[in-house]
């Protein structure tokens, strides 16, 4: 057991909260630029995976944020994506016109 006096203990209680209030503040400023791009919503259904690694590789080099789902599931070896589309891309909506612009000039 190890015994500490009490200003030791004072002292090591505010470092600790400094740095829990230093990541806190952190973690709301990214919270508040997210929220300024907007929410992720469903743009478009990605018809297969070239598709996809084509949109995923214009996208990093326009910068925009985005995410590509894919419908394969192990489980079931990806019988739902002869049905439902090799995936879809979610990205904010304001960015719906050039990504839409993209699949169109790949179709």
């Amino acid at each position: 057991m190890v015994f500490v006096d009490f200003k030791t203990y004072l002292y090591s209680c505010r470092i600790i909260n400094l740095i829990l209030s230093r990541i806190y503040t952190t973690l709301i400023n990214i919270n508040k630029d997210t929220t300024i791009m907007g929410s992720f919503e469903k743009i478009a259904v990605i018809e297969n995976e070239i598709q996809a690694q084509f949109l995923d590789a214009k996208l990093n080099e326009l910068r925009i944020p985005h995410a590509i789902i894919s419908y394969h599931d192990t489980a079931l070896d990806g019988i739902f994506q002869t049905q439902q589309g090799w995936g879809h891309v979610e990205a904010p909506k304001e960015f719906r016109p050039e990504i839409h612009a993209l699949l169109n000039d790949l179709k």
